[in-house]
């Protein structure tokens, strides 16, 4: 059997790799890139489920292959799988039904439906079987279990709590303090303030505070508070710079109008002269139509100009409503992420006091696993059916699960340093009102 610690760490491990294995590739070609290396063609083992095709005769059958490593076909009867490759099967297969004579030189094809599953048991919180897929480690399967399960009736279970929980509180106070910044950075974007600060002393004390971390997380929300603000300005003044030029505009229009109607009233004075003009004979009929040409001309451009101006109003209008909508959205966007990061901060807080509160109930069993000689390990070992037989194997939470595995999950202990003292400290500081 193979060990390694059970860290703190260990459930977002397995949480991830869980996640990976749930996403990875299922179907019958990726799985079956996966069942097989490069060199070496996957081999049928008990549980897998195959599909056969007898090509051009409509004869389909799909077998698993059971306990005694065969296969039960229409037509055949019992066909040796276990430890064949699929080139073998067919071969095996268009030979078995060529020598019955019901098909001649028949074409067969065979491919895998469902790989045997896996099977997952021991210290585990929900051991199982679950289907084999792509790249499947032993880790991704253990999480798909969800994960080992601790046991706290003895030394390595103790200590192993003892640490979860402390992993666990650095984890949350990690939290708290990014999530604090966050709401401090949105809170200043809410008043328009150019930085902010934060008094992280107020949720956690200042001995277990990670000043590196804060300083980093403090430095990069000042940064996106910068880089918002700036945005920001940039958008606004383009749009304040948009509603001048619609004004200028306005304004010119309106002057060009002024104008216009400053000439359809001289036209209209010159039209009285021309009348006159006409009724005592001295003016010809053509200067009348001439005359009435210009005046349509300048009411058409008088128009021209009242339409230019409706639309240019329009375009100010819409950029006006643009920038009250982009500051609305903003505010709104910030009071939402002000109110998530309150609600998160207030879980956080909620489940820090849980965690504390566990370690208190642990007492003075807290504080012997702490000072343990010995380190819990987890161990995993695999049971594979291989050549009819079964045997276990030493494995690594990375290596590589073939279908039909049986994981067995388990706690042992190795001599090593402890980190004993850092832990104890932990748990003072718990411990201090």
């Amino acid at each position: 059997m193979t060990y390694f610690n059970a860290t703190p760490r260990l459930g977002v491990s397995l949480l991830v790799a869980t996640v990976l294995a749930v996403l990875s590739p299922v179907g019958a070609e990726a799985q079956t890139q996966s069942a097989q290396s490069s060199s070496e063609a996957y081999r049928l083992t008990v549980g897998d489920r195959v599909s056969v095709i007898v090509l051009g005769e409509d004869e389909v059958w799909e077998a698993t292959v059971d306990l005694d490593g065969v296969l039960r076909l229409p037509l055949i009867g019992r066909l040796k799988a276990e430890g064949v490759s699929l080139d073998e099967a067919e071969a095996a297969i268009k030979d078995t039904i060529a020598d019955t004579g019901v098909y001649v030189s028949p074409n067969v094809s065979v491919s895998i439906l469902d790989y045997a599953p896996v099977l997952v048991s021991g210290a585990v919180r929900a051991p199982g079987t679950f289907p084999f897929r792509a790249n499947m480690t032993v880790e991704a399967a253990v999480g798909l279990a969800g994960g080992p399960a601790i046991v706290s009736s003895d030394d390595s279970g103790a200590l192993l709590t003892a640490r979860t929980l402390a992993g666990d509180l650095v984890d949350v106070e990690t939290n708290i303090q990014q999530t604090a910044i966050k709401l401090a950075r949105v809170e200043a974007q809410l008043e328009d303030q150019a930085d902010f600060d934060v008094d992280l002393t107020s949720f956690i004390p200042s001995a277990r505070l990670d000043e590196e971390l804060v300083a980093h997380i403090i430095s990069r929300e000042r940064a996106i508070l910068a880089n918002v603000r700036e945005s920001s300005k940039e958008l606004i003044q383009l749009r304040n710079t948009e509603l001048e030029e619609t004004e200028n505009q306005i304004q010119l229009l309106l002057e060009r109008r002024d104008v216009q109607n400053d000439l359809i009233a001289l036209q209209v004075k010159e039209r009285e002269i021309v009348e006159d003009l006409r009724t005592r004979g001295l003016q010809t009929r053509g200067a009348i139509s001439a005359l009435d040409r210009t005046e349509a001309s300048s009411e058409a451009r008088l128009l021209e100009i009242d339409a230019a101006l409706s639309q240019t109003r329009a375009q100010r209008a819409d950029i006006a409503r643009a920038l009250t909508q982009f500051r609305l959205d903003q505010r709104v966007e910030l009071l939402a992420n002000s109110n998530r990061f309150r609600g998160e901060l207030e879980l956080l807080l909620s489940k820090r006091e849980t965690l504390i509160e566990k370690s208190f109930l642990l007492g003075d069993t807290f504080a012997t696993a702490l000072q343990s000689e010995t380190d819990p390990q987890i161990v995993f070992s695999v049971r594979r059916r291989q050549d009819g037989t079964v045997r276990e194997i030493q494995a690594l939470s990375s290596d590589q699960v073939r279908p039909g595995d049986v994981i067995q999950v388990g706690f042992g202990s190795v001599s090593l340093e402890v980190e004993a003292a850092a832990l104890q400290g932990d748990t003072e500081k718990a411990d201090s009102p």
